[in-house]
Protein backbone atom coordinates (compact mmCIF):
# COMPACT_ATOMS: atom_id res chain seq x y z
CA UNK A 1 0.00 0.00 0.00
CA UNK A 2 1.59 3.08 -1.11
CA UNK A 3 2.73 5.22 2.02
CA UNK A 4 0.78 9.05 2.65
CA UNK A 5 2.57 11.56 1.10
CA UNK A 6 3.88 9.49 -1.95
CA UNK A 7 2.21 10.35 -4.51
CA UNK A 8 4.38 9.16 -7.71
CA UNK A 9 7.61 7.23 -7.49
CA UNK A 10 11.37 8.90 -7.71
CA UNK A 11 12.08 10.11 -10.97
CA UNK A 12 15.97 9.63 -11.67
CA UNK A 13 17.06 10.64 -15.13
CA UNK A 14 20.39 10.84 -15.88
CA UNK A 15 22.66 11.53 -18.99
CA UNK A 16 24.92 8.87 -20.77
CA UNK A 17 28.11 9.26 -18.25
CA UNK A 18 25.68 8.06 -15.51
CA UNK A 19 25.47 11.58 -14.27
CA UNK A 20 22.34 13.07 -12.45
CA UNK A 21 20.15 14.87 -14.99
CA UNK A 22 16.40 14.91 -13.25
CA UNK A 23 15.83 14.20 -9.84
CA UNK A 24 12.34 14.53 -8.21
CA UNK A 25 10.83 13.39 -5.12
CA UNK A 26 7.49 11.65 -4.30
CA UNK A 27 5.76 14.82 -3.90
CA UNK A 28 7.65 16.61 -7.54
CA UNK A 29 9.99 18.50 -5.63
CA UNK A 30 13.36 18.39 -7.21
CA UNK A 31 16.17 19.13 -9.44
CA UNK A 32 17.43 19.69 -12.78
CA UNK A 33 21.21 19.40 -13.43
CA UNK A 34 23.49 20.69 -16.43
CA UNK A 35 26.03 18.05 -17.51
CA UNK A 36 28.57 20.04 -15.74
CA UNK A 37 26.76 19.01 -12.65
CA UNK A 38 25.69 22.26 -11.52
CA UNK A 39 22.03 22.80 -11.10
CA UNK A 40 19.64 24.21 -13.69
CA UNK A 41 16.51 24.02 -12.05
CA UNK A 42 15.10 23.92 -8.56
CA UNK A 43 11.41 23.31 -8.45
CA UNK A 44 10.00 22.91 -4.45
CA UNK A 45 6.25 21.67 -3.73
CA UNK A 46 3.79 24.12 -1.38
CA UNK A 47 0.89 22.55 -0.19
CA UNK A 48 -1.73 19.52 -0.59
CA UNK A 49 -5.02 18.80 -1.60
CA UNK A 50 -6.40 15.59 -0.45
CA UNK A 51 -5.54 13.26 -3.35
CA UNK A 52 -2.54 13.58 -2.14
CA UNK A 53 -1.40 16.11 -5.15
CA UNK A 54 0.67 19.34 -4.81
CA UNK A 55 -1.30 22.18 -5.27
CA UNK A 56 1.41 24.68 -6.22
CA UNK A 57 5.26 24.74 -7.46
CA UNK A 58 7.76 27.57 -6.85
CA UNK A 59 11.32 27.16 -8.76
CA UNK A 60 14.58 28.87 -8.80
CA UNK A 61 16.70 28.74 -12.07
CA UNK A 62 20.16 28.86 -12.62
CA UNK A 63 22.45 29.80 -15.64
CA UNK A 64 25.44 27.33 -16.34
CA UNK A 65 28.58 29.22 -15.71
CA UNK A 66 31.56 29.16 -13.44
CA UNK A 67 29.73 30.66 -10.43
CA UNK A 68 26.00 28.98 -11.08
CA UNK A 69 24.43 32.27 -11.11
CA UNK A 70 20.67 32.76 -10.40
CA UNK A 71 18.46 34.25 -13.60
CA UNK A 72 14.82 33.47 -12.43
CA UNK A 73 12.77 33.04 -9.34
CA UNK A 74 9.28 32.34 -9.36
CA UNK A 75 7.15 31.81 -6.02
CA UNK A 76 4.32 29.51 -5.75
CA UNK A 77 1.65 31.61 -7.42
CA UNK A 78 4.45 32.11 -10.77
CA UNK A 79 4.63 35.27 -9.64
CA UNK A 80 8.57 36.58 -10.67
CA UNK A 81 10.98 36.91 -13.26
CA UNK A 82 13.86 35.40 -15.50
CA UNK A 83 16.53 36.82 -18.01
CA UNK A 84 17.26 35.06 -21.50
CA UNK A 85 20.26 34.23 -23.04
CA UNK A 86 22.13 37.31 -25.37
CA UNK A 87 21.24 37.39 -29.07
CA UNK A 88 22.97 38.98 -32.17
CA UNK A 89 22.55 42.81 -31.96
CA UNK A 90 21.05 42.86 -28.44
CA UNK A 91 22.18 45.31 -25.82
CA UNK A 92 21.00 43.95 -23.00
CA UNK A 93 19.79 40.11 -22.01
CA UNK A 94 16.23 40.13 -22.51
CA UNK A 95 13.67 39.58 -19.61
CA UNK A 96 10.12 38.45 -18.55
CA UNK A 97 7.71 39.71 -15.41
CA UNK A 98 5.02 37.91 -14.68
CA UNK A 99 2.76 39.54 -11.97
CA UNK A 100 -0.53 38.83 -10.88
CA UNK A 101 -2.64 39.93 -13.78
CA UNK A 102 0.22 41.51 -16.56
CA UNK A 103 3.27 39.59 -17.97
CA UNK A 104 5.84 42.14 -19.11
CA UNK A 105 8.25 41.42 -21.90
CA UNK A 106 11.55 43.41 -22.20
CA UNK A 107 13.76 42.79 -25.72
CA UNK A 108 17.17 42.79 -26.47
CA UNK A 109 17.32 46.69 -27.11
CA UNK A 110 15.21 47.75 -24.22
CA UNK A 111 11.25 47.81 -25.58
CA UNK A 112 8.79 47.06 -22.86
CA UNK A 113 5.69 45.65 -23.75
CA UNK A 114 2.82 44.70 -21.51
CA UNK A 115 -0.06 41.98 -21.98
CA UNK A 116 -3.09 41.02 -19.60
CA UNK A 117 -1.62 37.63 -18.02
CA UNK A 118 -4.99 34.63 -17.74
CA UNK A 119 -4.94 32.78 -15.09
CA UNK A 120 -7.38 30.26 -16.49
CA UNK A 121 -6.73 27.74 -19.26
CA UNK A 122 -10.36 28.26 -20.62
CA UNK A 123 -10.00 31.68 -21.06
CA UNK A 124 -10.50 33.16 -24.62
CA UNK A 125 -7.69 35.12 -25.94
CA UNK A 126 -4.62 33.72 -24.12
CA UNK A 127 -1.03 35.31 -23.70
CA UNK A 128 1.55 33.01 -25.54
CA UNK A 129 5.27 34.20 -24.66
CA UNK A 130 8.47 31.91 -25.56
CA UNK A 131 11.66 33.05 -23.76
CA UNK A 132 14.77 30.64 -24.63
CA UNK A 133 17.01 31.22 -21.65
CA UNK A 134 19.97 29.58 -22.46
CA UNK A 135 20.60 26.28 -25.21
CA UNK A 136 19.04 23.80 -22.37
CA UNK A 137 16.18 26.12 -21.00
CA UNK A 138 13.20 27.14 -22.17
CA UNK A 139 10.17 28.97 -20.56
CA UNK A 140 6.87 29.27 -21.99
CA UNK A 141 3.69 31.06 -20.87
CA UNK A 142 0.22 29.39 -22.18
CA UNK A 143 -2.80 28.90 -21.16
CA UNK A 144 -2.29 30.68 -17.99
CA UNK A 145 0.33 28.22 -17.44
CA UNK A 146 4.22 28.66 -16.79
CA UNK A 147 6.20 25.47 -17.61
CA UNK A 148 9.83 25.60 -17.73
CA UNK A 149 11.66 22.98 -20.07
CA UNK A 150 14.65 21.16 -19.71
CA UNK A 151 16.13 19.08 -23.03
CA UNK A 152 19.86 18.04 -22.86
CA UNK A 153 21.93 15.15 -24.65
CA UNK A 154 18.58 13.22 -25.04
CA UNK A 155 17.10 14.19 -21.93
CA UNK A 156 13.56 16.00 -21.77
CA UNK A 157 11.33 17.10 -19.18
CA UNK A 158 8.74 19.84 -17.64
CA UNK A 159 9.06 21.68 -15.21
CA UNK A 160 5.37 23.18 -14.59
CA UNK A 161 5.37 26.50 -12.33
CA UNK A 162 2.54 27.74 -10.52
CA UNK A 163 -0.74 26.28 -9.92
CA UNK A 164 -1.23 22.99 -10.86
CA UNK A 165 -5.18 22.84 -10.68
CA UNK A 166 -5.57 19.86 -9.53
CA UNK A 167 -3.42 18.54 -12.27
CA UNK A 168 -0.65 15.86 -12.08
CA UNK A 169 2.84 16.32 -12.23
CA UNK A 170 3.65 15.76 -15.89
CA UNK A 171 6.67 13.02 -16.37
CA UNK A 172 6.40 11.59 -12.82
CA UNK A 173 4.67 7.99 -12.97
CA UNK A 174 2.02 7.48 -10.32
CA UNK A 175 3.52 5.30 -6.52
CA UNK A 176 2.73 1.58 -7.43
CA UNK A 177 3.23 0.30 -3.92
CA UNK A 178 6.66 -0.91 -1.94
CA UNK A 179 9.18 -2.01 -4.66
CA UNK A 180 11.33 -4.69 -4.39
CA UNK A 181 15.21 -3.51 -3.51
CA UNK A 182 17.79 -3.22 -6.73
CA UNK A 183 20.65 -5.74 -6.63
CA UNK A 184 23.20 -3.46 -5.43
CA UNK A 185 21.20 -3.12 -2.39
CA UNK A 186 20.82 -6.85 -2.18
CA UNK A 187 24.56 -7.13 -2.29
CA UNK A 188 25.03 -4.33 0.21
CA UNK A 189 22.78 -6.18 2.77
CA UNK A 190 24.41 -9.27 2.15
CA UNK A 191 27.57 -7.70 3.27
CA UNK A 192 26.45 -6.29 6.18
CA UNK A 193 25.08 -9.47 7.10
CA UNK A 194 28.25 -11.32 6.90
CA UNK A 195 30.21 -8.83 8.78
CA UNK A 196 27.59 -9.21 11.45
CA UNK A 197 28.08 -12.82 11.88
CA UNK A 198 31.90 -12.04 12.25
CA UNK A 199 31.24 -9.60 14.99
CA UNK A 200 29.02 -12.59 16.81
CA UNK A 201 31.87 -14.90 16.24
CA UNK A 202 34.63 -12.61 17.80
CA UNK A 203 32.26 -12.20 20.98
CA UNK A 204 31.86 -15.91 21.18
CA UNK A 205 35.73 -15.82 21.47
CA UNK A 206 36.02 -13.30 24.17
CA UNK A 207 38.87 -14.43 26.36
CA UNK A 208 39.15 -12.81 30.54
CA UNK A 209 42.20 -11.19 31.50
CA UNK A 210 43.38 -13.60 34.13
CA UNK A 211 43.66 -10.73 36.80
CA UNK A 212 40.19 -10.22 36.11
CA UNK A 213 38.84 -13.20 36.74
CA UNK A 214 36.91 -12.81 39.32
CA UNK A 215 35.04 -9.46 38.01
CA UNK A 216 33.97 -11.51 34.74
CA UNK A 217 30.16 -12.18 35.40
CA UNK A 218 28.63 -15.16 36.34
CA UNK A 219 26.47 -16.00 33.40
CA UNK A 220 26.99 -17.28 29.79
CA UNK A 221 25.67 -15.69 26.35
CA UNK A 222 25.57 -17.91 23.25
CA UNK A 223 25.76 -15.16 20.32
CA UNK A 224 25.97 -17.85 17.79
CA UNK A 225 22.93 -16.16 16.75
CA UNK A 226 21.83 -12.31 16.78
CA UNK A 227 18.22 -13.73 17.39
CA UNK A 228 18.62 -15.62 20.42
CA UNK A 229 20.75 -12.30 21.78
CA UNK A 230 18.03 -10.00 21.24
CA UNK A 231 15.18 -12.67 22.58
CA UNK A 232 17.51 -12.70 26.12
CA UNK A 233 18.00 -8.79 26.14
CA UNK A 234 16.36 -8.95 28.92
CA UNK A 235 17.38 -11.35 30.89
CA UNK A 236 21.29 -9.68 30.45
CA UNK A 237 20.45 -6.70 31.45
CA UNK A 238 19.10 -8.07 34.87
CA UNK A 239 23.05 -10.32 34.74
CA UNK A 240 24.39 -7.10 34.18
CA UNK A 241 23.29 -4.98 36.87
CA UNK A 242 25.51 -3.92 39.61
CA UNK A 243 24.76 -5.37 43.02
CA UNK A 244 24.97 -1.67 44.37
CA UNK A 245 22.57 -0.16 42.16
CA UNK A 246 18.81 -0.19 43.13
CA UNK A 247 16.54 -3.37 41.34
CA UNK A 248 14.66 -2.42 38.25
CA UNK A 249 11.83 -4.20 39.56
CA UNK A 250 10.79 -1.24 42.29
CA UNK A 251 7.10 -1.12 42.05
CA UNK A 252 6.01 2.15 42.50
CA UNK A 253 3.07 4.20 41.94
CA UNK A 254 3.79 7.76 41.98
CA UNK A 255 7.10 9.98 41.95
CA UNK A 256 7.10 10.60 45.78
CA UNK A 257 7.22 6.73 46.30
CA UNK A 258 9.87 6.22 43.55
CA UNK A 259 12.20 8.82 45.13
CA UNK A 260 11.47 7.02 48.62
CA UNK A 261 12.64 3.66 47.40
CA UNK A 262 15.55 5.07 45.14
CA UNK A 263 16.80 6.64 49.03
CA UNK A 264 16.28 3.40 50.51
CA UNK A 265 18.20 1.62 48.00
CA UNK A 266 21.19 4.33 47.98
CA UNK A 267 21.61 6.08 51.25
CA UNK A 268 23.44 9.14 52.15
CA UNK A 269 26.86 9.41 53.26
CA UNK A 270 27.15 9.24 56.96
CA UNK A 271 29.06 12.47 57.21
CA UNK A 272 25.85 14.32 55.31
CA UNK A 273 23.79 13.45 57.88
CA UNK A 274 22.65 16.43 60.27
CA UNK A 275 24.29 15.63 63.35
CA UNK A 276 27.97 14.96 61.84
CA UNK A 277 27.32 17.54 58.74
CA UNK A 278 29.86 20.40 60.11
CA UNK A 279 32.72 17.90 60.91
CA UNK A 280 32.48 17.47 56.74
CA UNK A 281 34.02 19.92 54.56
CA UNK A 282 35.17 19.80 51.18
CA UNK A 283 38.62 19.55 52.31
CA UNK A 284 38.19 16.32 53.54
CA UNK A 285 38.00 15.16 50.10
CA UNK A 286 39.56 16.84 47.74
CA UNK A 287 42.20 18.78 46.52
CA UNK A 288 40.47 22.54 47.50
CA UNK A 289 43.04 25.10 48.32
CA UNK A 290 42.65 26.91 51.78
CA UNK A 291 44.10 29.14 54.27
CA UNK A 292 45.45 26.67 56.10
CA UNK A 293 47.40 24.48 53.48
CA UNK A 294 49.09 27.34 51.69
CA UNK A 295 50.32 28.36 54.97
CA UNK A 296 51.39 24.69 55.63
CA UNK A 297 52.63 24.46 51.85
CA UNK A 298 56.79 24.94 51.48
CA UNK A 299 57.67 26.68 47.42
CA UNK A 300 59.71 25.75 45.74
CA UNK A 301 60.77 29.07 44.36
CA UNK A 302 60.93 32.42 45.60
CA UNK A 303 57.86 33.49 44.19
CA UNK A 304 56.83 37.40 43.92
CA UNK A 305 54.56 38.81 46.92
CA UNK A 306 51.75 41.58 44.91
CA UNK A 307 52.26 44.84 46.73
CA UNK A 308 48.85 46.87 47.59
CA UNK A 309 47.89 49.96 45.66
CA UNK A 310 46.46 52.62 47.98
CA UNK A 311 45.01 55.77 47.21
CA UNK A 312 47.34 59.69 47.84
CA UNK A 313 44.53 60.71 50.14
CA UNK A 314 45.27 57.16 53.01
CA UNK A 315 49.22 57.95 52.65
CA UNK A 316 48.73 60.17 56.01
CA UNK A 317 47.01 57.51 57.65
CA UNK A 318 49.85 55.35 56.56
CA UNK A 319 52.85 57.04 57.50
CA UNK A 320 51.23 57.64 61.30
CA UNK A 321 50.04 54.08 61.25
CA UNK A 322 53.42 52.29 60.49
CA UNK A 323 55.58 55.14 62.69
CA UNK A 324 53.74 53.54 65.92
CA UNK A 325 55.41 50.48 65.57
CA UNK A 326 58.55 51.36 64.16
CA UNK A 327 58.01 49.78 60.36
CA UNK A 328 59.66 51.48 57.29
CA UNK A 329 57.10 52.30 54.63
CA UNK A 330 58.29 51.76 51.07
CA UNK A 331 56.27 54.10 48.56
CA UNK A 332 56.22 53.35 44.90
CA UNK A 333 55.18 55.76 42.77
CA UNK A 334 53.34 55.12 39.73
CA UNK A 335 51.71 56.76 36.62
CA UNK A 336 49.37 55.20 34.30
CA UNK A 337 51.48 57.88 30.99
CA UNK A 338 54.79 55.74 31.93
CA UNK A 339 53.36 52.51 31.47
CA UNK A 340 56.26 50.24 30.54
CA UNK A 341 58.33 52.11 33.54
CA UNK A 342 55.93 51.59 36.16
CA UNK A 343 55.48 47.84 35.19
CA UNK A 344 59.41 47.62 35.60
CA UNK A 345 59.14 49.45 38.96
CA UNK A 346 56.21 46.99 40.24
CA UNK A 347 57.92 43.99 39.18
CA UNK A 348 60.99 45.19 40.76
CA UNK A 349 59.00 45.92 43.88
CA UNK A 350 57.44 43.09 44.47
CA UNK A 351 60.69 40.51 44.08
CA UNK A 352 62.15 42.65 46.81
CA UNK A 353 59.15 41.92 48.80
CA UNK A 354 58.88 38.24 48.10
CA UNK A 355 63.13 38.35 49.65
CA UNK A 356 62.26 40.37 52.49
CA UNK A 357 59.12 38.26 53.29
CA UNK A 358 61.44 34.85 52.80
CA UNK A 359 64.24 36.62 54.78
CA UNK A 360 62.33 37.77 57.98
CA UNK A 361 58.66 35.90 58.35
CA UNK A 362 60.17 31.99 56.41
CA UNK A 363 59.66 30.50 59.51
CA UNK A 364 56.70 29.32 61.77
CA UNK A 365 58.03 31.43 64.93
CA UNK A 366 59.08 34.66 62.56
CA UNK A 367 57.86 37.91 63.36
CA UNK A 368 56.03 40.59 61.20
CA UNK A 369 57.73 42.05 58.43
CA UNK A 370 59.55 44.97 59.90
CA UNK A 371 58.56 46.76 55.86
CA UNK A 372 55.84 47.67 54.54
CA UNK A 373 55.22 48.08 50.85
CA UNK A 374 52.73 50.15 48.66
CA UNK A 375 51.98 51.59 45.23
CA UNK A 376 50.76 54.96 44.86
CA UNK A 377 48.92 56.31 41.22
CA UNK A 378 50.49 59.54 40.40
CA UNK A 379 47.53 60.97 38.45
CA UNK A 380 45.22 60.19 40.56
CA UNK A 381 45.24 63.99 42.40
CA UNK A 382 47.10 66.96 41.49
CA UNK A 383 50.12 68.45 43.61
CA UNK A 384 51.21 65.33 45.15
CA UNK A 385 54.34 65.28 42.71
CA UNK A 386 54.99 69.19 43.93
CA UNK A 387 54.48 68.20 47.69
CA UNK A 388 56.89 65.59 47.65
CA UNK A 389 59.63 67.00 44.65
CA UNK A 390 58.74 64.06 42.39
CA UNK A 391 59.95 64.79 39.03
CA UNK A 392 60.52 61.26 37.02
CA UNK A 393 58.46 58.04 37.02
CA UNK A 394 58.73 55.73 39.04
CA UNK A 395 60.14 57.37 41.80
CA UNK A 396 60.20 55.79 45.85
CA UNK A 397 59.49 57.48 49.18
CA UNK A 398 60.48 56.11 52.58
CA UNK A 399 59.18 56.58 55.40
CA UNK A 400 60.41 55.56 59.27
CA UNK A 401 59.14 56.97 62.23
CA UNK A 402 56.71 59.74 60.52
CA UNK A 403 59.64 61.46 58.47
CA UNK A 404 60.34 61.11 55.06
CA UNK A 405 63.86 59.73 54.82
CA UNK A 406 64.44 58.30 51.54
CA UNK A 407 63.16 60.21 47.95
CA UNK A 408 65.13 59.66 44.81
CA UNK A 409 64.17 57.92 41.27
CA UNK A 410 63.93 53.98 40.95
CA UNK A 411 67.09 53.38 38.85
CA UNK A 412 67.25 50.71 36.09
CA UNK A 413 64.62 50.49 32.75
CA UNK A 414 65.11 53.64 30.46
CA UNK A 415 62.87 54.56 27.76
CA UNK A 416 64.28 53.39 24.64
CA UNK A 417 64.52 55.80 21.46
CA UNK A 418 62.34 55.08 18.90
CA UNK A 419 64.44 54.90 15.78
CA UNK A 420 68.63 55.23 15.81
CA UNK A 421 68.80 58.74 14.45
CA UNK A 422 66.67 60.27 17.93
CA UNK A 423 69.43 57.86 19.89
CA UNK A 424 72.39 59.87 18.44
CA UNK A 425 73.88 63.32 20.24
CA UNK A 426 72.67 66.25 18.59
CA UNK A 427 74.43 69.50 18.99
CA UNK A 428 73.41 73.21 17.86
CA UNK A 429 75.95 75.77 17.01
CA UNK A 430 75.62 79.43 17.61
CA UNK A 431 78.12 81.70 15.57
CA UNK A 432 78.34 85.73 16.19
CA UNK A 433 76.69 87.64 13.65
CA UNK A 434 79.37 89.04 11.70
CA UNK A 435 77.23 92.25 11.02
Amino acid sequence: MPLAGARYDVLDLRFADGKPAVLRHTDGSGFAYYPSGRKAVCISANGCDGAGRARRFGAVVHNEGPRNPIVGVFDDWGIGYCDAMLNPGDTQPPKILIADKTITVIDGSGKASEVPRSTSPKASGSTNVALRINQFLTLRHSAGRTTLEFQCDGISHSFVVGEMRGEEVQGMVMNSGPKSLSDESTRQLGEATQNLHGVCEKMSALKVDPSQRDTKPTFRVDTTSLKDVLENLTNLTHSLAHPNLASPDLKWGTEHRLKKLLSEAHPQCPGQLAPDRTKWSIARVSGKCTEERLANAKPTVNAPKSITQVSQLKLPDLIAENSSNNTLLVVICLAAYAKEQSNYARLLAEKAHAELWQKFCSRPDSGPLPVKLVAIELTEIGGFAEQYGIKEVPYCLMFLNGQQVYSKRLRGLRSAPRDAAAAKPKVLLVEPNPA
